[in-house]
């Protein structure tokens, strides 16, 4: 959560770096939804099936590496292929 409140803070920066439209942009918040409402429901079912301590470090690594590849994108299409992974 604290990450799309990020996203919504930071869009007006965003748009005027890519030069993106406000539908544009909006795929942003909307990869990140996306990626929410897909592993939400699944985080039990992760943890149970892969023990908590590995399925949270699997996690953090997962969220810092596509956190660094947000970070990197040179256009909106990557950044919006590396926010759904963050």
């Amino acid at each position: 959560m604290l990450d799309t409140s990020i996203v919504n803070v930071a869009l007006t920066s965003m748009q005027s770096s890519f030069g993106a439209t406000i539908s544009q942009i909006s795929w942003v918040v909307t990869g990140y939804a996306i990626a929410n409402v897909i592993i939400i429901p699944l985080t039990a079912w992760l943890g149970d099936r892969f023990g908590k301590k590995r399925y949270f470090v699997f996690s953090l690594i997962g969220f810092t590496l596509a956190s660094i590849l947000c970070g990197l994108s040179t256009n909106l299409e990557m950044l919006i292929a590396f926010c759904k992974g963050s």
